[in-house]
């Protein structure tokens, strides 16, 4: 028997979804257009894997975040 899914919501800026956004179609299927939880999913999958991995290099990184392209200087 398959358990119900958790779920969990978070506020997001409109750079961060724009972003978010932009990755839709890497998500997408012939058989079903992708959708912002199907990117969040990847996303956290991808942030844990590495964050799983090397700790305190993570804990590093985000305690230094880079400047993106939607940030102003």
């Amino acid at each position: 028997m398959k358990l119900p899914s958790q779920h969990v919501s978070v506020r997001l800026d409109d750079a961060i979804i724009a972003r978010i956004d932009a990755l839709i179609p890497l998500v997408s299927e012939p058989w079903r257009d992708g959708r912002r939880s199907d990117v969040l999913r990847e996303v956290i999958k991808y942030g844990l894997d590495h964050f799983e991995r090397d700790p305190q290099g993570a804990l590093r990184d985000l305690a230094h975040p880079k400047k993106t392209d939607t940030e102003p200087a």
